[in-house]
């Protein structure tokens, strides 16, 4: 087989693979077990998952691997090869490949720019943009470093290739998209002054002349559409965000709700977003009230749609719904009590259609749904009503994800149970209690143990932002993977910024700093010495709870084999003082700790999965 045989094969392979692993991962699909038969039958698929892990990492080197580094210049059809790869990777899987598909860009980028090759680099920063966006939803113009090149090359526009020149004014563009509830007020401000100018460049005379067939009004649409996507910010910032800026989103949202049905039909989700916005932006500048707003908005969620599951139908069944409790919750005056019925009916509703998708259709815009829908459902919300739910959803997301986070809190309890009764002064400080009659008080106790518990549950609840690397498990993360998956205590503390248990400093500090080393020295994310954890202790418990399970789970984890609870133990040891606190790795000592340790990382274990395995069947036979 010629060079460029096996080169083809490779991809061809590569993409059996990740078919082979979907088919395999969707639960929907998961057959009737008896409940001796669930475990084996997870075991074999995670098996099954390292098989296609092995290869798919031995593909990637092949393929690219020899290239990176410098290691070897890339030859114009080498270029080419490695484009089209990325190319059908992220047009076929474009949330599950964008992470693999960047590199391969930035590698190809670099040769191209090496080269001076200035038609290429502007069509591959177009496509490195792309990719970030749908890895990362980082599109921001601080936040994307290839969308926001594309200001500086106005200059150029006349000189680049019809077909470069597409996709300056497709990167141009997308230099607004993929604003989020992250987005600050000055990038609003700045974004808005961006719009503008992308506006008045589609409007050129000499720049339509150039390219009559060019979507130069469509583009010009989705600019309006996508500074309406600041209606985030807006909400955040209300207070300081004036109503004559309020007013001009409103502009952006008529332009684009008028106009989108030139170009896209009534259930594509495009359309959709244009008629939220057009109503959103009327209640932020003061034309509508909130009544007005909320009738509208679950006109459309109750609108009927032909395929329950196309993209347009999960943006009107989970977005709008997330957008109605989002609003009720942040604007209205009612009984919060009146309040949490209000949301809680629509809560029930979204989750059981959620429970009925499956991963294999739609991914992007369910991951998006659900990510909407799941912030939306902790906005000023006692986390006690929404807790066992939330993780219902998890297990369709990511059923080993589910079983650790059960996992890290019944080993997290055992451990603080066992110091509470036998080393209570331990827990001085933590949760506000500065002397042994406070540790000691029954009442104390029960309220540290109630948040610390909340805290063990939701401590990678931030994973949710990162759900497209957590699903990618048939081969290593990507370095733009890995930094992503490393922001998940940073968003998870966020998610928690607007709930109600805001006050609870045990269960925040848990989410932030579960990864942070013991010394402070290491981990993620850094913390300067200065900044007081107040419930370090707790934290501490937590982090190795978190360390022992992930190296031992021998069901359900894919990215790595699990090691014994000897081996494990073995490596808490080795980061005695560094990593991890000596006070809880020294608990593994005592033999009464160690057998209840064995009982939870075995019997424990299986018995949390064979729950999931039933629900997730039982689902399956209600929707």
């Amino acid at each position: 087989m010629d060079q460029s045989g096996r080169f083809q094969s490779l991809v061809d392979k590569y993409l059996a693979n990740i078919d082979a692993y979907i088919n395999a991962d969707a639960f929907s699909e998961l057959p009737s077990l008896k409940d001796e038969e669930i475990i084996p039958f997870i075991r074999k698929r995670t098996a099954k998952y390292k098989e296609i892990c092995k290869e798919d990492d031995g593909i990637i080197s092949e393929l690219f691997g020899q290239y990176k580094n410098g290691q070897k210049i890339l030859d114009d059809e080498t270029a080419d090869r490695l484009e089209n790869a990325a190319d059908i990777f992220t047009s076929k899987y474009p949330a599950r490949e964008s992470g693999l598909g960047l590199e391969i860009y930035k590698l190809v980028l670099e040769n191209v720019s090496a080269r001076n090759d200035f038609n290429s680099k502007i069509r591959l920063l177009y496509k490195c943009g792309l990719a970030t966006y749908y890895s990362t939803n980082s599109s921001t113009p601080d936040e994307n470093p290839y969308f926001r090149q594309f200001f500086n090359y106005i200059d150029k526009y006349f000189t680049l290739s019809k077909e470069s020149r597409l996709y300056f004014c497709r990167g141009l563009g997308n230099t607004i998209i993929g604003q989020n509830e992250k987005t600050k007020a000055q990038i609003y401000q700045l974004s808005f002054a961006y719009g503008d100018k992308i506006i008045a460049f589609f409007q050129r005379d000499d720049v339509r002349a150039l390219d009559p067939d060019f979507q130069f009004d469509k583009w010009i649409l989705l600019t309006h559409k996508n500074l309406t996507t600041f209606l985030q910010t807006i909400r955040i910032y209300k207070d300081i965000i004036p109503l004559k800026d309020r007013e001009k989103t409103l502009e952006h949202a008529e332009y684009a709700y008028r106009h989108a049905g030139e170009f896209y039909k009534a259930d594509d989700p495009i359309k959709l977003q244009t008629e939220y916005a057009y109503y959103a932006s009327l209640f932020h500048a003061e034309k509508i009230t909130l009544g007005d707003l909320l009738e509208n908005l679950n006109k459309m969620r109750q609108r009927p749609t032909g395929d329950p599951y196309s993209p347009g139908s999960i943006y009107l069944k989970s977005k709008i719904p997330s957008y109605i409790i989002e609003y009720y919750s942040t604007y209205s005056d009612d009984n919060p009590q009146v309040k949490v019925s209000e949301y809680e009916r629509i809560f029930n509703e979204v989750l059981t259609y959620l429970q009925g998708l499956g991963q294999h259709k739609n991914y992007t815009t369910a991951q998006d749904g659900m990510l909407a829908f799941i912030t939306a459902s902790l906005v000023d919300t006692e986390l006690a009503t929404i807790q066992e739910r939330l993780f219902s959803l998890t297990i369709k997301v990511h059923l080993p994800t589910y079983a650790h986070t059960k996992m890290v809190t019944k080993l997290s309890l055992m451990l603080a149970n066992y110091l509470y009764d036998h080393r209570p002064d331990y827990f001085l400080g933590c949760s506000g209690l500065e002397t042994m009659e406070a540790v000691n008080n029954p009442i104390n106790r029960k309220a540290f143990f109630d948040n610390f518990s909340e805290g063990c549950l939701f401590h990678d609840i931030g994973k949710y932002f990162c759900l497209n690397a957590i699903s990618t498990c048939y081969r290593s993360l990507s370095p733009n993977e890995e930094k992503l998956i490393k922001m998940h205590p940073w968003d998870g503390h966020e998610l928690f910024k607007g709930t109600n248990d805001e006050r609870n400093t045990v269960m925040a500090e848990i989410i932030y700093y579960h990864h942070l080393y013991y010394d402070r020295f290491d981990g993620y994310p850094y913390i300067p010495m200065s900044v007081k954890i107040i419930n370090k202790k707790a934290v501490d418990i937590v982090a190795v709870a978190d360390s022992l399970d992930a190296a031992t789970d021998n069901i359900g984890k894919a990215y790595a084999d699990a090691v014994s609870l000897d081996d494990a133990l073995k490596e808490l040891r080795e980061g005695e003082g560094t990593r991890y606190s000596p006070d809880v790795v020294d608990l593994f000592t005592i033999p009464e700790i160690y057998e209840k340790t064995k009982e939870i990382l075995d019997q424990e274990r299986q018995n949390i999965y064979i729950t999931c395995a039933k629900e997730i069947m039982e689902n399956k036979t209600k929707v």
